[in-house]
């Protein structure tokens, strides 16, 4: 059984990622409210806010897929899982973990790790997109997180 996953790309789809220099960070528009009253509250699986003891016991992992290929010379990608005061930026946050998707990374590769626990004290939370080594040309990742590695994606 499911407790919890929840999306962290702004699109369905994933975030597309176009023209990013090596060092240049890219936020996705969702972030996850861990204790407000918004829409976007994270909620376990009795529809109850989970708030800051998120992975409080170190079961939960921050996960990718890749939708559409890494293009570009080298350049590997890096997924930023950040806790932030303000959802607007999660960038200047706290970073929690960070996940290395390869350059030579293929459409459908999925890559997940788990994040260290007690790191979420804050009450946003939300990924950031960094380009590393290299110029990305093009890529689509799909971001969640969720109680196992791979947990709850259907392609």
């Amino acid at each position: 059984m499911r407790d919890y996953e929840y999306t962290l790309s702004s699109k369905s789809s994933g975030d597309s990622l176009a023209s990013k220099t090596s060092g240049t960070q890219t936020q996705s528009g969702n972030v996850i409210d861990l204790w407000g009253t918004s829409s976007s509250i994270f909620k376990d699986g009795w529809a109850g806010a989970i708030g800051p003891d998120i992975g409080e016991d170190g079961n939960i992992y921050l996960n990718c897929r890749v939708a559409a290929a890494l293009v570009g010379s080298g350049a590997a990608n890096l997924v930023q899982l950040y806790n932030h005061t303000a959802a607007t930026s999660i960038k200047s946050g706290t970073l929690i973990a960070e996940l290395k998707i390869p350059a030579t990374a293929a459409a459908g590769n999925v890559y997940g790790m788990g994040v260290p626990k007690n790191r979420m004290s804050k009450r946003y939370l939300g990924v950031v997109y960094k380009s590393s080594g290299g110029t990305l040309t093009s890529a689509t990742l799909h971001t969640w997180i969720g109680r196992s590695a791979d947990t709850g994606y259907v392609a």
